[in-house]
């Protein structure tokens, strides 16, 4: 009858142990690697084709100020965007209405939505 070397077997379960955890951080990294984009999101692509390079130019300058309901800022950055929906020949439409909130206190502002659709 063979013998088990007690230090062997215990090597194994703490492998065996360890297993789990190794397969449960493979599949968190390969996760959060998925939903990077890839390496051609970053390129200059064409005026038909997604660009995050083109996108991060619209972003910056949005974010330039802060553009709160009803501030100035918000109305240039409305019509920046109005602008640029136009340039890509692309029909506006911008619906007014009262838009109101009361989960801890009572607010209403008027809201102005852009829409927009192909023409």
């Amino acid at each position: 009858m063979a013998k088990i070397d007690p230090q062997q077997h215990t090597n194994l379960d703490t492998l065996l142990k360890l297993l789990p955890v190794v397969i449960a951080a493979l599949a968190i990294y390969w996760g959060f690697a998925s939903l990077l984009p890839s390496a051609d999101a970053y390129t200059d692509g064409d005026d038909k084709q997604f660009s995050q390079q083109k996108a991060l130019s619209h972003l910056k300058i949005i974010s330039e100020k802060p553009h709160f309901l009803g501030s100035q800022a918000h109305g240039n950055v409305r019509q920046y965007l109005v602008d640029e929906i136009k340039e890509m020949g692309l029909e506006v439409n911008i619906f007014e209405h009262m838009a109101t909130h009361s989960r801890y206190y009572y607010n209403a502002g008027n809201s102005k939505n852009i829409t927009c659709f192909s023409i």
